[in-house]
């Protein structure tokens, strides 16, 4: 019984990927689509939560809980219908956000009104009870929230797509400078979606009465315990951590508590599997947080060892954010593409388009790419690079050797001639046998020119 959790949480993971798998591969790959694996992901985290939560607080001591499993625990076995309710009520089926047991109980059982105000010092005043305060303001903020963000998504980004990154054509004209600000403005304009979504499933929350969050010490209304996300702090992000805390926040939460709290070793490394295995099963998942792996390791590596030079002055930190924040905004980007492209090629075309396209300063120009063709009878064949019909060639030259469709050496001695007699020898001085002749046309020799710029 002790072991519960994990068996629990095996089948109820392996369970996802069986559907998972059903849907990409049988379904419906290559392109987003609503489906039942969507509803199956939160149920997921519902029930590997619920898990290890009873097992915290019925199977483990207090004193080797952390303050948040132990704030989580659940101290008695559910019954069936809290169980059915808590996994399946109408509130969190389709779209979420992932939510506690013990808030969802403390909610049911109308007890979520019953607060502790926290005071400016951080110390807790007993419990009072107010009346129910009313949902309809933040539910109006969300649902405003929700009408913008649908508008941007169905005139902005239709504007702007991912795809067009790895656009053969905009690879080649386009300056670097513009590549990264296309970048980052397709994958800012793909965000509005997802916005849309997580908000209005905390609106229908809200509106049920469900996510209040006690006072401020202002004494104003917080209806954020069940929210996803952070808008501002998302656009506004200035290392990857921040992005991440405010982005998906309660699948974050739940990646914290049943991996990376309880992990052995290598947590981060851990957590990013296990969110890529929850994700799905195409490949842009696994690279978009692979290299998330990489990019919080090296995010968090920089801010411990340089951040406190430039805290100090604000005027200085204000450079230093201003860097930070376009540093974040850009990696954030480059990570993330893969996730929306989805597939392997795509994703690896664009990671090695933009690293060579860094690394040698150069574009490939396959209009001035020619083909020499050889040798006598040659049946002229014409040749196809990326959708290009490449033309002929009649001589081409290399490492200083001129050399022609016929094959002699007549117009390479009259070149070598021209150069005076110092430079006759060591022209003449390559070892060029004659040309046999070839049994069938394949063993003839294929010429490509260099890459121009």
């Amino acid at each position: 019984m002790v072991s519960m959790d994990g068996y629990c949480f095996v089948f109820a993971l392996g369970y996802l990927t069986v559907c998972q798998i059903t849907r990409v591969y049988i379904f419906d790959y290559g392109q987003y689509s609503a489906d039942f694996s969507g509803p199956m992901m939160i149920i997921t985290q519902k029930i590997t939560s619920l898990a290890f939560e009873i097992h915290d607080g019925m199977f483990r001591k207090n004193e080797d809980l952390t303050p948040s499993q132990r704030c989580l625990a659940v101290r008695r076995m559910p019954s069936l219908l809290e169980y059915l309710s808590y996994n399946c009520n109408f509130m969190g089926i389709l779209a979420g956000p992932l939510c506690s047991y013990k808030d969802y109980i403390t909610f049911i059982e109308g007890r979520s009104y019953q607060l502790q105000q926290s005071e400016a010092n951080g110390k807790e005043d007993t419990k009072y009870e107010q009346t129910d305060p009313s949902p309809n303001i933040a539910v109006a903020q969300k649902l405003l929230i929700c009408g913008l963000s649908l508008l941007f998504h169905m005139t902005i980004t239709k504007t702007l797509p991912v795809e067009y990154n790895i656009d053969d054509d905009f690879r080649a004209t386009a300056s670097w400078p513009v590549r990264f600000f296309y970048l980052y403005v397709s994958l800012m304009a793909a965000r509005p979606k997802y916005y849309f979504a997580w908000t209005l499933a905390d609106a229908i929350n809200n509106a049920a009465g469900f996510g209040f969050r006690g006072y401020d010490k202002n004494g104003v209304t917080r209806w954020d315990l069940v929210s996803n996300l952070r808008i501002q702090q998302i656009e506004f992000s200035t290392s990857f951590k921040m992005f991440l805390d405010n982005w998906n926040i309660q699948t974050a939460l739940w990646l914290k508590r049943v991996c990376y709290e309880r992990a052995t070793f290598s947590p981060t490394i851990q957590t990013f599997i296990l969110s890529a295995i929850w994700h799905g099963v195409y490949p842009g998942y696994y690279l978009t947080f692979l290299t998330g792996v990489l990019m919080t390791l090296a995010a968090r590596a920089i801010r411990n060892n340089i951040r406190h030079y430039f805290v100090e002055s604000p005027a200085v930190k204000l450079c230093y954010d201003i860097i930070t924040w376009m540093a974040t905004q850009v990696a954030i980007s480059y990570t993330v593409v893969p996730f929306v492209l989805l597939s392997v090629k795509p994703s690896l075309t664009f990671y090695r388009l933009e690293k060579q396209a860094d690394r040698n300063l150069m574009k490939f120009n396959k209009e001035k790419c020619k083909v020499l063709h050889l040798g006598k009878g040659n049946p002229l064949s014409q040749y196809v690079l990326v959708a290009t019909q490449l033309e002929s060639s009649l001589a081409e030259k290399d490492a200083e050797i001129l050399v022609v469709a016929k094959l002699n050496m007549s117009q390479q001695r009259a070149l070598a001639a021209k150069k005076g007699p110092s430079d006759v020898s060591s022209n003449l001085g390559y070892s060029v046998k004659p040309c046999r002749r070839w049994k069938s046309w394949k063993e003839k020799i294929a010429w490509k020119n260099f890459f121009i710029l």
